[in-house]
């Protein structure tokens, strides 16, 4: 059974998701804390319980990746 907003007829209502697991402070000090020690980024992964992981090193151009099949 679809659940319906009160307020607008025919609308399914929006679940709530939770808290947020990080800020965008939290990564934008994260990342201020990896230039400040001097580390070139080559991703920042964020996992679902809200660990920020830096991965230093140099990032990958798109151009260097192998062609995908379904980029077509």
């Amino acid at each position: 059974m679809r659940k319906t907003s009160i307020n607008h007829p025919g609308k399914a209502r929006r679940e709530a998701r939770g808290p947020c697991r990080f800020t965008q402070s939290d990564l934008a000090r994260a990342i201020r804390a990896a230039k400040q020690e001097k580390l070139d980024i080559a991703a920042i992964r964020i996992e679902p319980d809200g660990t920020i992981l830096i991965v230093p090193g140099t990032p990958q151009s798109v151009a260097h990746l192998e062609p995908n099949e379904w980029d077509d």
